[in-house]
C-alpha cells in the first residue's frame, strides 16, 4: 500500500510539474524607443516629486482632445478604433489600433477620432507629482 501511494504521489507531481512547463508565457513588445513618434529625444523628470500614471481615455466618434501639450513623457497603446493626430505644419498621423506610440512633448497637438467607434487608449505618463498630464491651449 505505501508504495502504490508512493508511485501515485510521485506520478503527481511529476505530471503536475510537466503540465506547468507547457504552459508559454507570451511577450510582445508593443514600444521599445527613446523618442516621440516625431523623433524628439525622450527626456524625464528627475527629483523627489516624480509620479507614474496610468489612464484608460475613452474618446467618442468625432470628438477631438482639443488642442494640447505634454511637458513630459507620455506613452500610449490603442486598443480600438483610429486616432488622428494634429500638429501645426506636419501632415496627420494616423494611429489605428494596436498601435504603440510616444507622445511628443512641449508640442501643440490634436488627437480626433476619425473613425466609427469608440476610440479606447491606455496612456502611461512619467511626470511630477500634481502636475497635469496635459496643458490645453484655448483658441488654437
Amino acid at each position: 500500500m505505501k508504495k502504490l501511494l508512493l508511485i501515485i504521489i510521485f506520478n503527481s507531481l511529476f505530471f503536475a510539474g510537466y503540465s506547468q512547463s507547457n504552459y508559454k508565457i507570451v511577450i510582445e513588445p508593443l514600444l521599445k524607443t527613446d523618442t516621440s513618434y516625431a523623433g524628439q529625444k525622450l527626456v524625464y523628470p528627475s527629483g523627489d516629486s516624480t509620479e507614474t500614471t496610468i489612464a484608460k481615455v475613452i474618446l467618442p466618434p468625432g470628438a477631438s482632445t482639443d488642442w494640447h501639450m505634454h511637458d513630459y513623457p507620455l506613452y500610449g497603446y490603442l486598443i480600438q478604433g483610429e486616432l488622428t493626430v494634429e500638429r501645426k505644419g506636419y501632415p496627420p498621423f494616423l494611429m489605428k489600433a494596436g498601435s504603440a506610440y510616444a507622445e511628443v512633448i512641449g508640442t501643440w497637438h490634436n488627437g480626433t477620432n476619425t473613425g466609427k467607434v469608440d476610440c479606447v487608449f491606455i496612456v502611461f505618463s512619467t511626470g511630477v507629482r500634481n502636475h497635469p498630464l496635459s496643458v490645453k491651449r484655448a483658441g488654437f
